[in-house]
């Protein structure tokens, strides 16, 4: 079977400088970050979750650095399949830690 792109709009991504000024596209969405930077991701109107990974449908978030990696290879399983990430994770010798924050 080919793996198929699914008919939902790209996830896009925000990243936050040491001083937390960013676009507030995560306003009043789940959201997660370094944990250092929780406080004000929250302050400035994010819904804060605590994981590695947050997919709220075209908001996906990572907490760090490897979490990063970790969001990459979601993206991967949710859009091509879990196989298809499987297949990168043996190739980059990783393995995705933790679980997935999903919105219902």
């Amino acid at each position: 079977m080919t793996p198929t792109r699914s008919s939902r709009r790209p996830p896009s991504a925000a990243c936050a400088d040491r001083a937390g000024r960013r676009r507030s596209v995560d306003q009043g969405r789940p959201c997660t970050t370094h944990h250092l930077g929780t406080a004000d991701l929250a302050a400035q109107g994010g819904k804060v979750i605590d994981a590695r990974v947050v997919d709220d449908g075209n908001l996906v978030t990572a907490g760090g650095v490897t979490s990063g990696i970790d969001l990459a290879l979601w993206i991967l399983t949710r859009e091509l399949g879990a196989s298809v990430a499987l297949g990168v994770e043996s190739i980059m010798e990783y393995e995705q830690r933790g679980t997935v924050w999903r919105s219902s």
